[in-house]
């Protein structure tokens, strides 16, 4: 079974209507992956030639670095999905968000 496969599983108790959500989201997380993947082959850190001591970050280190602050946040969102519809219930804030909404 591929990345895909593997990602599509979790979440297929998912209602209809968030899983074309989930496959959009499921897609980026894949290609978030690669491209992590791909940066870490790439050095983080310039060293000067003659002065060691001297150090810079590559554009790989901070392209990395943006890359796995945006999968960390589809992986938190895709993990809530999940939370919120396996147990059924509806979240604390999200109860308070209707009330206020529906008033």
């Amino acid at each position: 079974m591929n990345r895909k496969g593997e990602l599509l599983k979790i979440f297929e108790n998912i209602d209809k209507e968030k899983q074309v959500l989930i496959e959009k989201m499921i897609d980026e997380v894949i290609f978030l992956e690669k491209n992590l993947e791909e940066l870490k082959k790439l050095p983080f850190i310039k060293v000067h030639p003659n002065n060691p001591e001297l150090q810079k970050v590559t554009s790989a280190s901070k392209q990395y670095k943006e890359l796995s602050q945006t999968y960390i946040n589809v992986m938190k969102l895709l993990s809530s999905m999940l939370v919120n519809s396996e147990n059924g219930e509806e979240s604390p804030l999200r109860a308070y968000m209707s009330k206020f909404l529906d008033v």
